[in-house]
């Protein structure tokens, strides 16, 4: 009996100092295994977001795909595409926007449209570009890539934009040409 105790002991004894020796990792083992900044902390899927100040709605989110990394940068991310509207302080929608793509930073209060971006105001002028900057500070709008304005009366091409916020007064950089519409062209 006290030979199977003993054999026991040893045993536990072995295996306890084999998980010892065998649980040791160098620091670069460890930090291949730990988790990079490039994933996301938090992720949404369809989410409708209503952004509200004072009680009144100003904005409502939709997008299949929401990730959220809080690392130094702290940006929202919308890969899959963003579609927002706006509203003004009486509730009443003044601008649409969406794009395929879309990044917001969070500590400067930037986001940043890309991919067949489309912004329509309340008076129907479509704006259309591949690259916009919409900056919540200054509460401007603005891009450097290639755009299209569509009004009422006439469509204008050029290069880079500025904008109010609700996209109803701009001003194209450099302009590349207007084409008048007529009341029959007007879709």
């Amino acid at each position: 009996m006290k030979l199977i105790t003993h054999r026991i002991y040893l045993s536990i004894l072995a295996v306890t100092a084999g998980m010892f020796c065998s649980c040791e990792n160098s620091v670069e083992e460890i930090n291949k295994v730990q988790i990079s900044e490039s994933y996301p902390e938090e992720t949404t899927i369809d989410v409708e977001l209503t952004y509200s100040d004072s009680g009144k709605v100003r904005a409502i989110l939709k997008a299949p795909l929401l990730e959220r990394y809080l690392t130094t940068r702290q940006f929202t991310e919308l890969r899959k595409g963003v579609d927002i509207e706006f509203f003004n302080s009486e509730g009443v929608s003044e601008t649409h926007l969406t794009a395929n793509y879309a990044r917001y930073y969070q500590r400067q209060g930037r986001m940043e449209a890309q991919n067949e971006v489309v912004v329509v105001n309340s008076q129907g002028d479509k704006l259309n570009t591949e690259h916009l900057v919409w900056d919540e500070k200054t509460r401007k709008i603005y891009s450097d890539a290639f755009v299209k304005i569509q009004t009422a009366k006439e469509i204008i091409y050029g290069d880079g934009l500025e904008a109010d916020e609700d996209f109803t007064n701009f001003e194209i950089k450099e302009p590349k040409g207007i084409l008048q519409l007529e009341d029959e062209d007007v879709q």
